[in-house]
C-alpha cells in the first residue's frame, strides 16, 4: 500500500493533466476499528487542479484546390480526386 501511495504522490503533478471532468483526487485513511467513517476518516493526500477556461476564436481559411494549382502555375487535372473535390466545393453554398 505504501508503494502505491508513493507512486501516486510522485505522479501527482501530471495525474490530472489529461482529464476534463476530474478536478481533484484524494486519499483517505479509515481505521479498521472505526464505527463512524465520516468522523474517523483522515485525509492523507490530495491533488487538485484549478480549471482554466481558454476560448479561442476560430478563423478558418478556405482554399480551393484550383487556386493552389493556379498559384503553382499548373492546371488542375480533369479527373481524379482533386478535381472531384474542387467541383464539389465550388457547388456548395458560400455560407458554409
Amino acid at each position: 500500500m505504501k508503494a502505491l501511495l508513493r507512486q501516486l504522490i510522485a505522479g501527482a503533478e501530471t495525474l490530472l493533466l489529461f482529464t476534463q471532468s476530474v478536478l481533484s483526487v484524494s486519499v483517505h485513511h479509515l481505521a479498521s476499528w472505526s464505527s463512524s467513517p465520516a468522523a474517523d476518516m483522515t485525509e492523507l493526500f490530495r491533488v487538485t487542479k484549478k480549471p482554466v477556461r481558454i476560448v479561442r476564436e476560430l478563423n478558418p481559411v478556405v482554399v480551393h484546390v484550383n487556386d493552389v494549382y493556379k498559384a503553382l502555375g499548373t492546371q488542375l487535372p480533369d479527373s481524379g480526386p482533386l478535381s472531384v473535390y474542387d467541383r464539389v466545393i465550388n457547388t456548395l453554398p458560400s455560407v458554409l
